[in-house]
């Protein structure tokens, strides 16, 4: 998760590794690598990138989103809700933003994308209120999310639900490596 500047990039005409003249980073994060906490969560957003994202695909949303965080991992005072923040937004950039729930009873089945019954649920279905909750963090600044005052639970609803979703959405099943730590840490 630094932020590197780079000059005179460019991929030889056979492929190959990508080269630069000059590589700096253009800004510090003397934060992020000095509390582990911060460290832990800049992991996790680098594992969910990593796993969800094709290799030279353009996402210009992503890009964004990704700096923003970058800056959140260094300044932020609420470390436990980056994470939160960014998977939130990860599936708004992603354009995959699940329209509001038809009822408060409805879950969302994380393989269709779609609400159902409540009888018909998977297991791994989302309830409505951990989907609105996605919805309401989207757009929010920073600054104002820790107003929710979500118990950890919930928070993890979110966060591994919106994987789960993300990964079924681009048929992938990667399970995320780096979240049992963040658990370990803000528990």
């Amino acid at each position: 998760m630094a932020l590197v500047e780079v000059a005179d990039l460019r991929q030889p005409k056979s492929g190959g590794l990508w080269s630069g003249r000059e590589w700096k980073r253009s800004e510090p994060q003397l934060a992020y690598r000095r509390e582990p906490e911060r460290s832990a969560v800049g992991f996790f957003i680098a594992e969910v990138l990593s796993t969800s994202l094709e290799e030279g695909a353009p996402a210009p949303e992503v890009y964004r989103l990704a700096r923003n965080a970058a800056e959140w991992l260094e300044t932020a005072a609420d470390i436990p809700w980056i994470h939160v923040k960014f998977m939130a937004d990860f599936v708004a950039a992603l354009g995959l933003l699940p329209e509001e729930p038809p009822t408060n009873e409805s879950p969302l089945d994380i393989a269709t994308g779609e609400y159902v019954p409540a009888e018909l649920a998977s297991t791994t279905a989302r309830d409505a209120a951990t989907v609105k909750g996605m919805r309401e963090i989207v757009g929010m600044d920073f600054g104002a999310v820790h107003r929710l005052n979500w118990p950890r639970d919930r928070r993890k609803a979110l966060v591994l639900g919106a994987h789960r979703f993300v990964q079924a959405q681009l048929g992938k099943s990667r399970e995320l490596k780096s979240y049992d730590v963040l658990e370990a840490l803000f528990a």
